[in-house]
């Protein structure tokens, strides 16, 4: 099980390559030299794996020239990597890469992703792993001007992330490592501060920031707070819209948040509630890969599972999955995630595969199921979402 697991074990003086490994928590490697009448208590953090393939090879750029690449993007890559084990395996076990790659640069379209997915579930029997990365010169003239195109591809998904590298420099591996260190602490995103306040900022002396909506039922409609309020101070300072959703972050749940008002000081008390993640974090195959563990690591019926399921139904929209997507989000349970919210993603699934007829069903659903945000200060309601797209079909 997941936690404190006593395992002992008498083993004679040697050195040893030690693994623990559990199927959704992910693996810990280590290697010990174990001496004579000695103990040994291991502390194991299990991370997920990421397996490195190497630089493939392409049409126009042969193996002869990746030599020295395939020995130093593996040390870039482990350099800055802090949420995975780096399992480096040889592109060798899996013979049609370059009928996949001609594939992936064309641009998967919904009539090959049968054939791209019979790919995937191939590459993930022989690399044992849901998360591959590798990279190619899909020309000659990317190689002369090294500019490496970097594959990160999740098994589940036949659309990779795809990122162009300095094959010189290796700039670019920063901002690329944090987006998929990131990924396994999604979940703890789940859950925001949120009053249930809608403010602008203005240039009115005396009316910088202004209250526009108050959702009904929220704790800024408890303590009294309408629309039109002018918020002079937040816990006593002057701030601006950002200041005020960045001091309710700092808050924790059940504390207060006092703002100051033309009619006096109202004490909010901070409720924590689900959240949509970011379209930057959802539209990322290390995130997806995250999300579907959780899936796989909490009860159907609790809200965490369908939070995770909510954010793949969405992550397959951002990876314009349309058919994937719709599956997830209809698997949903709407007595935990808000109906119109479902539905007015179903519609934007839809409208996308041009079946206006069905998406519009779907924006009408939303707009009489009506509901809350989800626990993003700035967000609008589903109801309010689908009206707009009607507006725009109509």
């Amino acid at each position: 099980e997941i936690g404190t697991t006593p395992l002992e074990r008498d083993v004679p003086v040697g050195d040893y390559e030690i693994k623990v490994s559990h199927p959704i928590a992910g693996t810990y490697l280590r290697s010990l030299t174990v001496d004579r009448n000695q103990s040994y208590t291991i502390e194991a953090e299990l991370k997920p794996v990421l397996v490195y393939v190497g630089v493939l090879p392409s049409p126009e750029v042969g193996l002869d020239k990746l030599g020295a690449l395939n020995e130093e993007l593996p040390l870039q890559t482990q350099a800055r990597l802090e949420s995975y084990l780096l399992d480096i395996q040889p592109a060798a076990r899996y013979e049609f890469w370059d009928q996949f790659l001609e594939m992936l640069s064309d641009g998967i379209q919904e009539e090959e992703m049968e054939g791209a997915m019979r790919h995937l579930n191939i590459i993930s029997e022989r690399f044992d792993s849901r998360l591959i990365l590798f990279g190619t010169f899909r020309t000659l003239n990317e190689y002369l001007a090294n500019r490496l195109s970097l594959f990160l591809i999740n098994v589940t998904n036949p659309r990779p992330n795809v990122w162009e590298v300095n094959s010189r420099t290796f700039s670019e591996m920063d901002s690329i490592m944090e987006l998929i260190n990131y990924a396994p602490q999604v979940e703890q995103q789940f859950f925001r501060n949120w009053t249930g306040l809608k403010v602008l900022d203005t240039q009115v002396p005396g009316h910088e920031l202004v209250v526009i909506d108050v959702f009904t039922g929220s704790p800024a409609e408890m303590a009294g707070l309408t629309k039109g309020d002018v918020i002079q101070s937040v816990d006593g300072e002057r701030v601006d819209a950002l200041g005020l959703y960045e001091a309710i972050s700092r808050k924790k749940p059940e504390e207060q948040i006092a703002l100051a008002t033309l009619k006096g000081t109202s004490r909010v008390t901070i409720q924590e509630s689900p959240a949509l993640l970011s379209s930057k974090d959802l539209l990322n195959n290390s995130t997806l890969v995250a999300l579907e563990a959780a899936l796989e690591r909490y009860p159907k019926d609790s809200l965490k599972h369908q939070l995770a399921l909510l954010h793949i139904g969405i992550s397959h929209m951002n990876f314009e999955n349309w058919h994937l997507a719709i599956e997830r989000l209809n698997a949903l349970d709407q007595t935990q995630i808000s109906p119109g919210y479902v539905s007015y993603l179903l519609g934007r699934c839809f409208e996308a595969l041009d079946e206006e007829e069905q998406a519009v069903l779907y924006y009408e659903q939303a707009e009489q199921a009506g509901g809350g945000v989800l626990g993003f200060e700035y967000a609008d309601s589903g109801a309010q979402l689908a009206q707009w797209r009607l507006r725009s079909i109509r």
